[in-house]
């Protein structure tokens, strides 16, 4: 295949002169081989990169030969209970039994807020929305 060939051609011949480069070069073979060798190379570095061959025991104290056993123990339930102590979080957190207010007025039981909208006049005359209508359609020229 022609396309599959990359023709390097001198701008001006010299006689007796070969290059090697004059052959032309293949891309579509060069390309496969360095495919094949990054697959070789990379690919079994790439699989191996997060693999660990040993267990790393993470437990508190477990590594310290002068603890024991109770020390420990202690030690795990002291970074359990730190763990379980209310942090900055805690602040703002609201509790839910905690009612909402506007000017000391629940907003929970607010009547207000359950009434219907009120209508006004203004929208129930024929009039008026015959006439909008032929405005917002591009009626109105």
């Amino acid at each position: 295949n022609p396309f599959d060939l990359h023709v390097n051609r001198l701008k001006h011949d010299v006689l007796g002169k070969k290059r090697s480069y004059e052959r032309g070069g293949q891309p579509l073979k060069s390309r496969s081989r360095g495919i094949e060798k990054r697959k070789r190379t990379l690919l079994k570095e790439l699989n191996s990169v997060f693999k660990r061959n040993t267990f790393i025991d993470h437990r508190i104290g477990e590594n310290d030969p002068t603890l024991t056993n109770d020390e420990k123990l202690m030690q795990r339930l002291i970074a359990e209970r730190t763990k379980m102590r209310p942090g900055k979080e805690s602040r703002y957190n609201l509790n839910d039994e905690e009612d909402l207010t506007h000017y000391g007025q629940s907003l929970s039981k607010s009547d207000e807020l359950n009434q219907k909208p009120i209508i006004d006049d203004y929208d129930d005359d024929d009039l008026h929305k015959g006439r909008l209508n032929s405005e917002h359609f591009f009626g109105g020229f």
